[in-house]
């Protein structure tokens, strides 16, 4: 099951979570599960996120690190 304060951070604030990947504050990234569709995700780092499950339906993942 994903962790809802990283599924809130990511799909509010994609810089912050950036910056928080980059300071290595966020490291076990599990986003299983959870409920992406139609999210903005253009840039965001998701670099060895667990992301089985997730909804990504209509989500723009533009730039985003996979």
């Amino acid at each position: 099951m994903a962790d809802q304060g990283q599924v809130n951070l990511l799909t509010h604030d994609v810089e912050a979570w950036n910056t928080l990947r980059h300071l290595g504050k966020i490291v076990a990234i599990d986003l299983r599960e959870a409920n992406l569709f139609g999210a903005d995700l253009t840039d965001a780092n998701l670099s060895h996120a667990k992301l089985i499950g997730a909804d990504l339906t209509g989500a723009n993942m533009d730039g985003a690190i996979q």
